[in-house]
């Protein structure tokens, strides 16, 4: 009789076990998810502020080399011109003597990266142990 008895323990403990087991699993499952969602979110961001500072330089350098090929071809054939120039006549340049600033950080804060079981963060996973 005593062996049955241990059996139900035993198997009621297992059972208890993994039900307790199934829902730290789930639970652990939601935070990732979670997590993985705020990556996105943050990836986006960064992309969208690095795509538009990567146009705005592009722009800026086509602008630029329009004004050196304008000024190169005015050096060349202004002396053929009939047209007298003003004293002091300078082209106006196409664009500032600056190129554009990169974006600035983003004010959010890091991102905590999702509690992992020991092991090391996938690549792309903010470190939070990194300031």
């Amino acid at each position: 009789m005593e062996f049955w008895a241990m059996a139900a323990v035993s198997a009621g403990t297992a059972i208890v076990g993994g039900a307790m087991q199934s829902r730290s699993a789930r639970k652990q499952q939601k935070e990732q998810n979670k997590h993985d969602v705020e990556m996105a979110r943050v990836s986006g961001e960064e992309d969208r502020r690095t795509l538009e500072y990567q146009r705005r330089l592009g722009d800026y350098q086509k602008q630029l080399d329009t004004q050196r090929r304008r000024d190169a071809r005015g050096a060349v054939f202004d002396k053929y011109s009939g047209i007298a120039k003003p004293t002091g006549y300078t082209r106006a340049p196409l664009v500032s003597g600056e190129a554009p600033a990169p974006p600035p950080p983003t004010s959010q804060q890091p991102v905590q990266a999702a509690p992992t079981t020991g092991a090391a963060n996938p690549p792309g996973l903010i470190d939070p142990r990194r300031p």
